[in-house]
């Protein structure tokens, strides 16, 4: 139970890591974004907190690409023993605007979304680290709702599946692996204001549902 919790945990903040800018972005505009953003999940087994910072360029209103760095902090009991997990992690996310609400005069924004993320785990005793690497798809819809030109609300939904690859080399057991994959669902909701957006998100993966808040501000080019 002591690593299964933690991978769940790592693999279910993964997920907000994809989360592109493009639907916030005007039609046929590029530019770049940066945010940081907070994360926690509490439940039965311990709680976390992750906080990290994001940053991607958008083409055209279309297509975001962005690169996340940050560290998740876990703490959870095995067995009446305490345990104190550190988590430093990379990822990268992509998101393609198939439809876009503005461009295409519909009434909703339709994605498709990938990424890639490495988490390095760092148990505390010397030497005992593991490592996971996970891959991530799936499709989101946006509907940007307009006032006055300056301000802005994006409700959104998206779905997706996973897969991991936990290793940790070595362990008391010698070797261990472990492979899974899970479904993921997600809201969102996005406040901006000029260049300036904020973003709470709810996710639900594996049973465990976490809250996550992002605060960003956008460069836009000519």
């Amino acid at each position: 139970m002591k690593h299964r919790f933690s991978l769940t945990f790592i693999v279910v903040h993964f997920t907000f890591l994809l989360s592109a800018q493009n639907y916030l972005f005007p039609v046929k505009t590029s530019g770049y974004h940066l945010a940081p953003s907070y994360s926690h999940l509490n439940n039965g087994d311990g709680r976390s907190n992750l906080w990290a910072l994001t940053g991607g360029y958008t083409f055209r209103g279309r297509f975001t690409g962005s690169l996340t760095i940050g560290r998740e902090i876990t703490k959870y009991t095995v067995q009446n023993n305490n345990v104190k997990l550190n988590t430093y992690l990379g990822a990268l996310g992509f998101n393609y605007l198939v439809l876009k609400q503005e461009q295409h005069h519909t009434i909703l924004s339709f994605s498709i979304d990938a990424g890639y993320q490495f988490n390095r785990l760092i148990y505390g005793s010397p030497g005992d680290n593991a490592s996971i690497h996970s891959f991530l798809y799936g499709l989101s819809v946006y509907r940007n709702f307009h006032f006055a030109n300056l301000f802005s609300i994006s409700p959104s939904f998206g779905l997706g599946r996973g897969h991991s690859h936990y290793r940790h080399d070595p362990s008391p057991l010698g070797i261990r692996e472990e492979s899974y994959s899970f479904p993921y669902y997600n809201y969102q909701l996005a406040f901006k204001l000029g260049n300036f957006y904020l973003r709470p998100t709810i996710q639900v993966t594996n049973g465990n549902s976490y809250l996550n808040l992002m605060a960003g501000w956008m460069v836009t080019l000519l």
